[in-house]
């Protein structure tokens, strides 16, 4: 199920600004934190603008946040 969810995401859905954590210049504390208490990721508020909406645009694609993910 979840290479299918995956395989959408990179597929029909996919999105220019979705982050690819192989880049070289990927630094996953630029994007997101963690709450510690929740294991939630979250966006950076101190991120650009721009890096916000790139973190958005990944947590929503992946279904980062879901519960069999925590």
């Amino acid at each position: 199920m979840k290479f299918l969810r995956l395989m959408n995401a990179k597929g029909e859905h996919y999105d220019k600004k979705l982050l690819k954590s192989d880049a070289i210049d990927y630094e996953f504390n630029r994007y997101f934190k963690i709450k510690a208490k929740t294991g939630e990721i979250v966006i950076n508020p101190f991120a650009s603008d721009d890096d916000k909406e790139r973190a958005k645009i990944t947590i929503k694609m992946y279904d980062l946040n879901s519960e069999v993910r925590k």
